[in-house]
């Protein structure tokens, strides 16, 4: 009887640490079923500790990316993308163009939301030919300009002031190079701007801008 009772103890002491034993198995061999395509459970865990546990960053990352390799793809996405909207916003085109007015002491230009979508509307139309062409019987001033990656449109506006180095005042004519982006930049009589800039091609960027009323007129100075 005595025994009988300590087999009976013993029996039941050895189904008391088998339990967890087998759900340990078991939850070992479910997450490695889990994670084989990807890393060993130790692997995972110590790589990725830091963001998320295996199994959250498993369901919403599933292999594409190491938790490190998200967070610098997102951060240079998220650099990409502030670098593209601060550089095309309002206040920088015109910052661009009314820095080079002043200098000449040439009134700042405004923003012109009609000149903007009419530029929209001409740089849509550019996006399969990925190539620059001024819009024939256009009623406005109008400067493009295109560039590759992350050219903005300050990047384009820097480019047409950079032309003042081509342009003869006295004589009022281009030397050795284009200069009539700068003229129409400067232009005095010219009140207001706006801009827009598309993608086209392989990361190319297409800028345009109208002004109203326009300038560059045959035989005048632009201040």
């Amino acid at each position: 009887m005595g025994f009988n009772k300590l087999a009976v103890i013993a029996l039941v002491f050895m189904a008391l640490t088998m339990v967890p034993l087998s759900l340990a198995h078991h939850s070992a061999a479910h997450h490695s079923a889990h994670h084989s395509a990807h890393h060993s459970a130790a692997h995972h865990s110590a790589h990725h500790s830091a963001h998320h546990s295996a199994a959250h960053h498993s369901a919403h990352h599933s292999a594409h990316h190491s938790a490190a390799h998200h967070s610098a793809h997102h951060s240079a996405h998220h650099s990409a993308a502030h670098h593209s909207a601060a550089h095309h916003s309002p206040k920088d085109y015109l910052a661009a163009h009314n820095c080079a007015r002043a200098e000449l002491g040439i009134a700042p230009l405004c923003w012109n939301t009609t000149l903007v979508k009419y530029a929209k509307h001409y740089t849509k139309s550019l996006v399969a030919s990925c190539s620059l062409e001024h819009l024939v019987g256009c009623p406005y001033g109008e400067n493009l300009a295109q560039g590759f990656g992350k050219f903005s449109g300050v990047d384009g506006v820097e480019l047409w002031v950079d032309e003042k180095a081509h342009y003869d005042y006295h004589s009022n004519t281009c030397v050795g190079g284009e200069c009539r982006h700068y003229t129409q930049v400067i232009w005095k009589n010219t009140k207001e701007v706006g801009c827009a800039s598309v993608r086209c091609g392989e990361g190319w960027n297409i800028i345009s801008c109208n002004y109203y009323p326009p300038g560059n007129y045959v035989g005048e100075k632009p201040n």
